[in-house]
Parts: structure tokens; C-alpha cells; sequence
């Protein structure tokens, strides 16, 4: 015969907390595991995407590839201008819309205002990465007025926040 004698219910709590505990853990490990992918994912498109940008200039001949390079090279200074625009770029280098236009589709597959968010969103990416600045500064730097609108297109871009990929490369570097 099987006689209960004091009913124990510590026992189940005991069970459930380090249940709940284990839970955490492992949620927690996830999260972990997704950022440092996250952050792997935008180092590497940062390696692959260092050639969209033009930063030295290109020795050129033909009037064509004299607009190619004005262009380029216009963009690779003047990105940081939070008023740059399509407008500005055809008045300041009296080149027009369609060949600008043509001029970004050759060179980069993409229209004017992608390959300038493409070329801010890398800088900002190696700016936070190199450089001790908050994301705000960051996105200021890069030509962007409203801090919130470049986390948006940030994270849009590179699968996470400005601010945890600047946490998980700080981790890194100090590894």
C-alpha cells in the first residue's frame, strides 16, 4: 500500500524556476547567436560594396566618361550634405536627369537616391564601426537630419539596429 504523507509543492516551484531559468538562457543564447550574425552580414556587405563607392578619381577621356567621373566623384564628397538632391547634383554639374540617371544605372545597377542612401548607409556602417561617435553623430556625419530616419534605412539595409551593431563590434574589439 502507497500512502501520501505531506503533499510538497516547493518541488514543482524549485522545477519550474530552473525550467524557466533554462528558457532564459537559451533565449538569451539565440539573441546572441542572431546579432553576431546580424553584425557578420553587414561587415561583409560592407567588404563587398567598398567598390560602389568611387573615392579616388578615374583617369577618363571621353566626355561620357568625364560626366561618370564628375558624377562619382561629386557623390563621394558630397554625400555628407543633408540638402543633396537630385536638383543639386543636375545644377551643379549641369549634367541632366536621364543621363545621371543612366550614368547610376551603369555603374551601379541602382537610381540616384538608393546609390546615395547606399553610399551614406556604408560610411555610416564604418563610422560606427571605426570611429567612438554616438548613432545620432553618425547619422548627422553621413547626411541624414533625422537620427531615427537612418536607423529605419539602416536597419532595413543591414538586418539590425545602428546601435547593436556598434554594441557587438565594441564587443568584439575589445575581445
Amino acid at each position: 500500500q502507497l500512502m501520501l504523507v505531506e503533499w510538497r509543492p516547493h518541488f514543482l516551484v524549485i522545477a519550474g524556476l530552473i525550467s524557466a531559468l533554462a528558457w532564459c538562457f537559451w533565449g538569451a543564447w539565440l539573441a546572441r547567436i542572431h546579432t553576431a550574425l546580424a553584425v557578420a552580414r553587414v561587415k561583409e556587405t560592407l567588404d563587398n560594396e567598398r567598390p560602389v563607392i568611387t573615392y579616388e578619381q578615374v583617369k577618363t577621356v571621353s566626355k561620357s566618361d568625364k560626366e561618370q567621373s564628375a558624377l562619382l566623384d561629386y557623390l563621394a564628397s558630397e554625400y555628407k550634405n543633408p540638402d543633396l538632391n537630385l536638383n543639386t547634383v543636375i545644377s551643379d554639374l549641369a549634367i541632366n536627369r536621364a543621363k545621371i540617371n543612366e550614368i547610376l544605372k551603369d555603374e551601379a545597377g541602382m537610381t540616384f537616391s538608393v546609390y546615395l542612401n547606399k553610399v551614406r548607409l556604408t560610411e555610416g556602417a564604418r563610422l560606427l564601426r571605426d570611429q567612438n561617435m554616438a548613432v545620432a553623430e553618425v547619422a548627422y556625419a553621413v547626411g541624414y537630419n533625422n537620427p531615427s530616419y537612418f536607423n529605419t534605412l539602416f536597419k532595413k539595409e543591414y538586418g539590425c539596429t545602428p546601435k547593436t551593431f556598434k554594441k557587438h563590434v565594441d564587443a568584439e574589439s575589445s575581445d
